[in-house]
């Protein structure tokens, strides 16, 4: 499917949003620890991290839509890490990967979580099917923490 399709569904999904909802995956669960488990800095972690495993989940439809990423907790020490966050899909180690999020995690003190408000991306990306969705992640210094995280979806955007 090409840009000029994927603007239309884009612009039906305005005009029509009623049949629209958001999903944010893992659903019921506190997201997913994506960890930067690397021997050096700014190198993609080792394990793609399973966001939603393949197959029927509720309000994980065919097509459904890509819209954004919300961090919820880093576990980094403190001090500011500087890294990206990366979503794609597919079995694990062949994701087609389609989205990259830059990420500035840190706790600003030893007994305080640095929060994020989601990260939307520009337009959304249409997922055909109900594959895995997975993260890496990379970071301005290796070591075994990251954060924890949940994609934010939407189906009922278009056909």
């Amino acid at each position: 499917m090409g840009l000029p399709q994927e603007s239309r569904q884009s612009y039906k999904a305005l005009v029509d949003s009623g049949n629209q909802r958001y999903y944010a995956f893992p659903s019921g669960a506190v997201g997913v620890a994506v960890v930067n488990a690397t021997t050096g800095a700014w190198a993609w972690s080792t394990v793609d991290f399973t966001i939603i495993a393949a197959g029927a989940v509720a309000g994980y439809t065919d097509p459904s839509w890509l819209c954004g990423i919300v961090v919820l907790q880093s576990t980094w020490s403190a001090a500011t890490i500087y890294g990206d966050i990366a979503i794609g899909y597919g079995a694990a180690a062949a994701e087609t990967w389609v989205a990259e999020f830059p990420l500035l995690a840190g706790v600003p003190t030893a007994v305080g979580l640095a929060t994020s408000g989601p990260i939307y991306l520009p337009h959304p990306i249409k997922i055909v099917g109900v594959p895995r969705i997975g993260a890496r992640i990379r970071a301005s210094t290796s070591a075994a923490t990251g954060c924890t995280i949940k994609v934010i979806m939407a189906s009922g955007v278009g056909s």
